[in-house]
């Protein structure tokens, strides 16, 4: 990874800070998370393509993959299984990025 891309992640990591719902046990809605965690890269209309993320308003991707991506990662995208509580956080984060296509 090159010495642009980390101090980017890092500064960005900085700024953001950690939001108080990721890590604990109640539910989160699938556009707050979106909004928290994912919006850094797509954009809040999926067209933001910052670090090379996908631009989700271009995504042909089924229900099963959406959600593999979500909780595997993809590229640079981290996972985000481990943060997520419970199964109605992803369905929510799927049908958001679906909504997001053109």
């Amino acid at each position: 990874m090159g010495l642009k891309r980390l101090l980017f992640i890092g500064l960005l990591a900085v700024s953001c800070g950690q939001p108080e719902v990721i890590g604990t046990d109640k539910h989160v809605s699938g556009s707050d998370f979106f909004k928290q965690r994912c919006a850094e890269c797509h954009g809040l209309d999926g067209k933001a393509c910052i670090s090379d993320a996908t631009d989700l308003s271009k995504s042909t991707l089924e229900d099963a993959e959406i959600k593999e991506v979500i909780e595997n990662g993809r590229n640079g995208m981290p996972p985000f299984g481990i943060q997520i509580k419970d199964d109605k956080t992803v369905e929510e984060l799927v049908e958001l990025v679906k909504t997001l296509r053109e």
